[in-house]
């Protein structure tokens, strides 16, 4: 009998082909097999046999003594067996006839003695309603191979409810709280299934809901029988603006609460329970995918339009006008900080109360840019106290290094925050800040260009910085005396890309190398202009000079330092530019892959016009610079990395995007022209020996200032002398195994070197926002939750040693599960030491997930760097087939670790 057949005559007194086979079957189990007569009441009109242990019994409805005569004598002529059911009571029949039925008697019809035959059950637990409609839904709604056998003699309350709610409400949880019902209840057959039910039934019902999980879920069961099945999550979700966190009703919203009784059947509701309803509303939102939660968060904002109340939903921590609200606070404080710094606080404040929103999540890039402007802000702050100081203004060299440690990461940040921004408020401070950072900048430019104008291109004292037509003197020909080196040149890549990108390849496994004893990357000094046509070349050459594709392979091949360094004997220097680099949609072109692998080759450069040629289109598109926005970039990573070679990143100039610039003339490239008339405001003029040598000319007219542009508007320009186009990254990499040495004569392996203001101290948040659960293609860790599910709040305070066992035994489940097994053989000598690994995994565990990359190089008793690469090995093993069970946050170096995506890659059990 399914939820909507009505019932028959015979089913009304319980006259079921369940509930006759699960009393024959009881009966046989106790007198044997036979003739059994049941007496019952209507007319039998399910079939003329049923099944009693895989055998076929007839039936046979007899309601006079002469057909049961008749009937008996047939079955005692076949088989001896049968089932007859009559409305003769046992009085009716002669003492002959009895002898000849099964326990010489007629049975009755006891549906509970048919759902202890089921159960293989004596006794019924004393607590169950014995209502024989109870027993007719468990007979009706068995499954077809019978219900599991109950432990002990006794059939217990909870295995009858559990198999009521389960196979005939359709709920599908093991336990019955008030979170599961929420839960069920939004599913539109949950509601239906509830909204089935008579009055007299859901009372039942009611009473054993109310007995397992408490007040809370009867009003879950109201708001579906008034009608609103569908407000249910959202009711709970707008109680957070209606009530304090004590239970009690916020002021001012008095009216809303008693408008709210509509959706309750007209009762009023408790303080307390609209608390704890939009707890556990919340933690349920967090399971839904996108979609699905913001179908509920809208609903929850029209249920507040209807108790007129909208201007409430400001003070969310999950609904879209709090996030609004929230952004609004933050531009508000990032104005009053740049009008007054120490109000700094208010802006980690703000940002803190960002993050804690639930839609957060959905905006990542959104909140990343937002933490990016709150590091300008540091750094402006930290900036004019400086120039507060009376200091002698610097040279060349200390502004060429001040742009690589702390203006690169001013440039990082400038870049993310270039975009459209919807809210105009926070557009419109943000652009305040970028103007604040701007008019910095431009006082450094200024100085940079005139110190730039003035250097003969002579090696500085600090072995930190060469000119970029020294690099293969400098840098190339000593590496590959060591091993074989490839040299990748990112045209146009400026040292803000490259911090991008460089913790990117830090998070993979790179460690970066400079110059021993200095602490940092070695720099390139471009050429004046800085543009393709010579810096390139110049880079690609060894010498100031201006050339093309052509004359770079043949000067690179030929470079006399670097012929000396690989001796006699060996092939070449070979130099792939972008027609070369692939062919038929491969990444990489099979030649290029060859020449990677052969060793011999000790010298390869390739250039990747990736980030120049997006400087030329005008689709103001901001991208990420990563390893994964350039595919041969990371098809060329690996290659190296497979094949031991040191990797030289560099370019041959950087660039300035685009922000406000104007074209005061034109000229023939994006930012240089040549000296016809004096210099203007924003430019300079620059002769030197050097510029006769890169374009045979004794001058020429380049911009200081980032504004100025002498073509068309496009993403970015470069030609002009700002440290942005000038300074450039030298980095060598090396992908570090875990029994590899740190050993690279001449050079030393990098700690990380961020500026103080980059990373702040984190603020403690009054709710962390909920991770969505729609599978993304890399899954996101979720967030701590500082609200535990009501179910589990009598378990709070219990002693931390069990937990830590807990998580002791799901380490030592994944080191033997074969997953991990296949996983540690294919990542083969990168494959973390087994010790490192069950330390690294609890104490990420035991933080929730989430820890600084400082902690965590503590944790294992290991510097930062060097955690780093350990890092990156622990991805190689536990991101089974690329998802990110760990993972890390570049932008405030945290790692991160998905606990439920472990265990489901893994097969772990939950623990």
């Amino acid at each position: 009998m399914t939820n909507n057949q009505a019932p028959t005559a015979a089913h009304a007194s319980g006259a079921t082909p369940r509930t006759i086979e699960a009393r024959v079957t009881g009966l046989v189990s106790r007198y044997g097999e036979g003739v059994v007569a049941i007496g019952m009441s209507g007319h039998w009109s399910a079939g003329e046999t049923v099944e009693i242990n895989s055998t076929t019994w007839p039936v046979r409805q007899c309601d006079s003594v002469l057909s049961m005569g008749l009937a008996l004598t047939e079955l005692e002529t076949q088989d001896g067996r049968g089932v007859v059911l009559t409305s003769l009571s046992e009085s009716d029949l002669p003492e002959d006839m009895l002898a000849r039925l099964q326990g010489r008697r007629l049975h009755r019809l006891d549906p509970w003695d048919s759902v202890l035959a089921l159960f293989g059950a004596d006794d019924l637990d004393p607590r169950v309603p014995r209502d024989d409609w109870l027993a007719q839904l468990l007979i009706a709604s068995a499954p077809a191979e019978g219900y599991a056998p109950c432990q002990g003699n006794t059939l217990d309350a909870d295995t009858v409810w559990g198999c009521l709610f389960r196979r005939y409400l359709e709920f599908g949880e093991d336990v019955i709280d008030a979170k599961a019902l929420l839960r069920w209840l939004l599913q539109p057959s949950g509601a239906a299934n509830w909204q089935r039910l008579d009055s007299d039934r859901r009372d039942v019902f009611r009473t054993e809901v109310k007995r397992r999980a408490g007040d809370l879920p009867l009003l879950f069961l109201t708001v579906v029988e008034s009608g609103y099945a569908e407000s249910l999550l959202a009711l709970g979700l707008v109680c957070e603006v209606l009530f304090e966190k004590n239970g009690t009703i916020r002021s001012g919203r008095e009216l809303a609460v008693g408008r709210m009784e509509r959706y309750l059947g007209g009762k009023p509701l408790d303080p307390g329970l609209g608390a704890r309803w939009f707890h556990i509303a919340r933690e349920v939102l967090g399971e839904l995918d996108t979609e699905a939660a913001q179908k509920h968060l809208s609903r929850a904002q029209s249920l507040l339009d209807a108790m007129q109340v909208s201007e409430a939903g400001a003070q969310s921590q999950l609904l879209q006008q709090g996030l609004e609200n929230r952004l609004v606070e933050f531009a508000n404080a990032l104005n009053a900080a740049l009008d007054a710094p120490g109000m700094v606080h208010d802006v980690e404040e703000a940002l803190a109360r960002v993050r804690a929103h639930h839609l957060s999540a959905m905006h990542v890039e959104r909140v990343e840019r937002l933490n990016m402007a709150l590091r300008l802000l540091r750094y402006l702050v930290g900036t004019r106290a400086d120039r507060a100081a009376t200091k002698p203004q610097p040279g060349l060299q200390k502004l060429s290094e001040r742009h690589q440690i702390e203006h690169s990461f001013v440039d990082w940040a400038r870049r993310t925050l270039l975009g459209s921004e919807p809210d105009e408020t926070l557009g419109a401070a943000l652009e305040n800040l970028l103007s604040a950072v701007r008019r910095d900048r431009e006082e450094t430019n200024k100085r940079f260009a005139q110190a730039l104008a003035d250097w003969d291109r002579q090696p500085f004292a600090d072995s930190a910085f060469v000119g970029v037509e020294s690099v293969l003197d400098r840098v190339v020909a000593p590496l590959a005396k060591e091993a074989p080196v490839l040299l990748l040149v990112m045209d146009g890549m400026d040292y803000g890309a490259y911090r991008e990108l460089e913790a990117d390849l830090t998070a993979q496994g790179w460690a970066a190398y400079g110059p021993a004893g200095t602490r940092r990357v070695l720099s390139g000094l471009s050429t004046v202009p800085s543009v393709t046509s010579v810096a390139r070349t110049s880079l690609l050459s060894g010498e100031i000079s201006q050339g093309n594709a052509d004359r770079e392979r043949k000067k690179f091949a030929s470079h006399k330092g670097m012929m000396e360094a690989l001796g006699a004997g060996r092939p070449k220097p070979a130099l792939y530019h972008k027609a070369s680099l692939s062919e038929g949609g491969a990444d990489l072109s099979e030649e290029l892959r060859k020449e990677i692998a052969n060793t011999k080759r000790r010298i390869i450069g390739v250039v990747l016009n990736a980030i120049d040629d997006h400087l030329a289109k005008s689709d103001q598109i901001r991208l990420k610079w990563g390893t994964e926005q350039f595919r041969q970039l990371s098809a060329l990573l690996e290659a190296a990395r497979i094949n031991g070679r040191t990797v030289i990143l560099t370019s041959d100039h950087g660039h300035v995007m685009d922000w406000h610039s104007h074209k005061p003339c034109s000229a023939e490239d994006g930012r240089w022209r040549r000296t016809e008339g004096e210099p203007r405001d924003g430019e300079i003029l620059v002769k030197n020996p050097a510029v006769r040598a890169g374009l045979d000319v004794d001058s020429v007219i380049v911009p200081w200032s980032e504004s100025i542009r002498y073509v068309r508007r496009s993403n970015g320009y470069h030609g002009g002398v700002t440290p942005q186009e000038i300074v450039v990254p030298v980095s060598v990499l090396r992908f570090i195994a875990m029994d590899d040495s740190d050993d690279l004569p001449g050079w030393e392996a990098l700690p990380e070197r961020e500026p103080s203001w980059w990373h702040g101290e984190p603020l403690e948040t009054e709710a962390p926002a909920l991770a969505k659960r729609s599978a993304p293609a890399q899954p996101v860790a979720p967030r701590r939750d500082d609200h535990p599910q009501l179910g589990l709040l009598e378990e709070a305070g219990q002693g931390d040693e069990s937990e830590h066992g807990r998580l002791g035994d799901l380490v030592d489940q994944l080191l033997s599960s074969a997953t991990y097994k296949r996983q540690q053989k294919a990542a083969g000598r990168v494959a973390p030491k087994e010790e490192v690994l069950r330390q690294f995994l609890k104490s990420l565990l035991e933080a929730d997930g989430r820890l600084s990359r400082k902690a965590l190089a503590t944790t294992l008793a290991m510097p930062e760097f060097r955690a780093r690469t350990q890092l990156a090995a622990m991805q190689r093993v536990l991101n089974v087939d690329g998802y990110a069970v760990v993972r890390e946050d570049p932008s405030n170096r945290e790692v991160l670790l998905d606990r439920r995506l472990l265990q489901k890659q893994f097969d772990l059990g939950e623990n």
